[in-house]
């Protein structure tokens, strides 16, 4: 096994490995442009019928009152851009689905937990 660090929104996923699993585990809220791209990247390295493992803060729960641009509103990633680390948007229960669909994954699980969101992404 190895281990690779890279900027996800700006590079491509290092390596030619397709992977079973994939963990994103509090990532998605800090992610500065949209994560259709990433999802993307993520559903390509993944072998048939592989799952995307997600945990991110429910906006519900964390922000509620809070104003975040929908989905299909947030910029794309562009070169050259820069970066901040924070968390940058909070997600509700059905951008997740919408996110699951415009990536091409089906939704096998979502739960929340403890504020959060943990959902189970299954490549179709």
């Amino acid at each position: 096994m190895r281990w690779s660090q890279c900027n996800v929104e700006a590079e491509d996923i290092p390596g030619n490995e397709r992977y079973d699993v994939v963990l994103f585990t509090e990532v998605l809220e800090h992610m500065n442009y949209n994560p259709i791209p990433v999802f993307r990247k993520i559903h390509e390295r993944l072998m048939p019928g592989g799952s995307l493992l997600i945990s991110t803060p429910w906006k519900r729960y964390f922000a509620p009152a809070h104003s975040d641009p929908d989905l299909f509103h947030m910029p794309y990633y562009q070169t050259g851009d820069g970066f901040i680390d924070a968390e940058k948007k909070y997600y509700s229960i059905d951008e997740l689905y919408v996110l699951s669909e415009a990536t091409d994954f089906h939704v096998k699980s979502l739960e929340l937990c403890n504020g959060y969101l943990l959902a189970w992404f299954l490549k179709k």
